[in-house]
């Protein structure tokens, strides 16, 4: 369910902090991406705008929760690596990345940058 339709309800939960696994959200993106896919080359209503959202959005929080986690692992194993630098011991949190995510491949797709970076904001 979380596939079919525009995808805002999960698009919402990323951008309030609502994090989810990482390996559900690439089979997501898998669904996402395959189903959209088959709606676009079978001629079904439907357009490109809201999956893409959808997409960039979900790849964004997937990056961040690997970037999360290899940043902790890290900094457990060498604990002393950033004791200098305590503002790089922590990235952005998930709704940032699922943003930036969404605007990028916006942005991408209708070759429309400025589009997608004022767009952002709306959100």
């Amino acid at each position: 369910p979380q596939v079919l339709f525009f995808g805002y309800e999960t698009l919402n939960g990323l951008f309030l902090n609502s994090n989810m696994a990482t390996k559900d959200l690439f089979i997501l993106l898998i669904a996402k991406l395959t189903t959209t896919a088959i709606s676009a080359s079978s001629g079904l209503v439907g357009g490109t705008f809201a999956p893409s959202l959808f997409l960039g959005g979900v790849l964004g929080a997937g990056f961040h929760n690997i970037v999360s986690d290899a940043l902790q692992s890290v900094l457990n194993t060498y604990p002393d690596f950033l004791k200098d630098y305590p503002y790089l011991q922590s990235i952005s949190g998930l709704p940032a990345f699922a943003m930036v995510g969404a605007a990028s491949v916006l942005s991408a797709l209708f070759r429309a940058p400025l589009t997608a970076s004022l767009l952002l904001f709306e959100c």
